[in-house]
């Protein structure tokens, strides 16, 4: 299956153009440009196609059909691979296998960063064919291995108690999201060099995988607590497969007794019933160990998540001592003292500046009462001067005697 975005392109449309896009390389320095452009396209087109599979490898021969075109198939992708090679966009398999030297331990010296051999030296020198290798595709790879992570992540419940667990329980987990158990080694592989897994054997064999907690940049060396709690796991899971082969022998042993009712053999049907009985009490002891253990990793999972919570008290005591480690009840009662004090100091200040007069603001209301006689005197042509507001009823009395009235 090809892009649509390749299927459209004029490249691939127009026959002349596809017909030398399908031709062999000839050497880049008779056209830098030309060779550059056609080297892109393809380096392209082999990764969408890779995206659009999603294949974590790929090699010569199968991505080689995927491009035929009119019957024709593409001769000059074993020069595009190499070149993907070089640059880093593809990765030789066998290079990524050796890039960690053992799945039972963590060395930090065997994953650091280091230069990239990609063999391509010994492909070219030796003129070995790239038909049969397999390659790895690092960008989708990485893609892959972030989202089995956070497939992960989104089914844990209890970091504490959910992140540790046999290998082979986590490949079933990851086998729904890839194709084949090889590509769940190479995701496995990937989390491992990027530190968000850490595969371990314990002391009884069993193979172990730690997972990175959601919150963690990467994985952490596996505690004793944990190897604790894997081993609960396991006792748990073993007396589960034990009662249910219990379980299936106990209705054999049902199905004979009433096969040997129907047959009127009494005495036998009542001997198997004996040994259904003793199964039964086996069932009955271990569904009681099975509910202890269960018991047991929830209050564990109860001690974990107490000890998170005192761990956030703590943390907000230590903020409010920082925020309020000058403060006592002294000094609050010192400032509101000051406080009350400028207050006061203000008020006062207020008052005085509202009491003083500025020379010549004083009204004589004696002269001013003259001037008015004054005026009325004159005649009657001045508008008579209402004793009370506008829209009360107007008073019969004299100007005199309004004027006495008002004062």
């Amino acid at each position: 299956m090809l892009s649509p975005k390749l299927i459209k392109s004029s490249e691939w449309m127009d026959d002349q153009k596809a017909s030398v896009l399908f031709a062999p390389f000839r050497e880049k320095s008779l056209n830098p440009n030309s060779w550059e452009k056609k080297m892109n396209f393809w380096t392209s087109a082999l990764l969408e196609c890779a995206q659009s599979h999603g294949d974590l490898v790929m090699d010569l021969k199968t991505y080689r059909n995927y491009f035929e075109r009119q019957g024709k198939h593409p001769k000059c992708l074993e020069t595009v691979l190499k070149e993907m090679l070089r640059t880093g966009k593809l990765q030789r398999m066998a290079d990524f296998e050796r890039q960690s030297s053992s799945w039972m331990r963590w060395g930090v010296d065997t994953f650091l960063r280091r230069p990239v051999v990609w063999g391509l030296t010994q492909l070219l020198a030796t003129g070995t064919s790239a038909e049969d290798e397999v390659f790895l595709i690092p960008d989708q790879v990485k893609r892959k291995s972030a989202e089995v992570l956070a497939h992960h992540h989104s089914k844990v419940q209890h970091e504490a108690t959910d992140n540790v667990m046999e290998v082979s329980a986590f490949r079933a987990q990851c086998l729904g999201m890839l194709k084949s158990e090889a590509e769940c080694d190479i995701v496995l592989k990937q989390l491992e060099l990027d530190r968000k897994l850490l595969v371990t054997r314990s002391k009884d064999g069993s193979m172990i995988v730690k997972i990175c907690g959601q919150s963690e940049a990467r994985v952490q060396p596996v505690q004793e607590l944990e190897l604790n709690i894997f081993r609960i796991r396991k006792v748990m899971k073993c007396l589960e497969q034990q009662i249910e082969t219990l379980s299936e022998q106990c209705d054999s042993y049902t199905a004979e007794a009433k096969k040997l009712v129907r047959e009127q053999r009494k005495t036998v049907a009542l001997h198997q019933l004996r040994k259904r009985r003793t199964l039964q009490r086996q069932i009955d002891k271990k569904s009681s160990c099975i509910d202890t253990l269960h018991d047991i990793i929830h209050r564990i999972e109860d001690a974990t998540s107490n000890e998170m919570v005192v761990k956030a008290y703590e943390s907000g005591v230590s903020a409010i001592r920082q925020l309020t480690g000058d403060v006592n009840i002294d000094k609050v009662d010192q400032v509101l003292d000051d406080l009350q004090e400028v207050l006061q100091e203000q008020e006062d200040v207020s008052e005085a500046i509202a009491g003083v007069s500025l020379p010549g603001s004083e009204v004589n209301t004696d002269a001013l009462e003259k001037e008015l006689y004054d005026l009325l005197a004159e005649g009657p042509d001045l508008p008579e001067v209402p004793a009370s507001p506008p829209g009360m009823r107007s008073s019969s009395r004299s100007p005199q005697k309004n004027l006495e009235y008002a004062s």
